[in-house]
Order: structure tokens, then sequence, then C-alpha cells
């Protein structure tokens, strides 16, 4: 499992050849890799990149169940953090 958040260290991030889209950080196949991992760290760093996608926000949002990671890509999204029918 690594250890810093992606792409930040070479030793436990590998690099990817692939290109990434206009105005993304990483290409699609690694995106949806970081997105499936199921790493609640993973997902947390995810939901607090400057340029985290809507796509991406979304994706976090609705399947983690992790306040880490929810509650950052809520607040980005204008959300909130649970929605209503869940507290009941």
């Amino acid at each position: 499992m690594p250890l810093h958040p992606p792409g930040t260290c070479r030793v436990c991030w590998g690099v990817c050849r692939d290109e990434a889209a206009p105005g993304r950080r990483r290409c699609a196949s690694c995106e949806r890799s970081l997105l499936h991992s199921g790493s609640v760290p993973i997902h947390a760093a995810l939901a607090y990149e400057p340029d985290a996608s809507v796509e991406t926000l979304v994706t976090l949002h609705s399947m983690s169940g992790d306040i880490r990671v929810v509650q950052p890509a809520a607040q980005r999204l204008g959300r909130p953090v649970f929605a209503e029918e869940e507290m009941d």
C-alpha cells in the first residue's frame, strides 16, 4: 500500500506513460484505478486535490462511506455531507 498521496513519490507510485486529457492530472486509466482502489487515504487525497474534476468528486461523494472522503468532496461540490434519507 502506498504511503504517499498519488503521484507524489516515485517509490510508491510508478510512472504512467499514457497521456492525460487536457485539464486532467492523470490518464483515465490511472484515475479509474485510484477511484476503485478501496483505499480511504488515497480517496481522501483525491478529494483534496485542487484540480480534482467534478466527476471525481461526485464519484468519491457517492461511493465512499468514510467522512474523511465524503466531507471534502461534498464541500467542494457544495452538497450536504450526507443525504437527508441517510440520516433517518
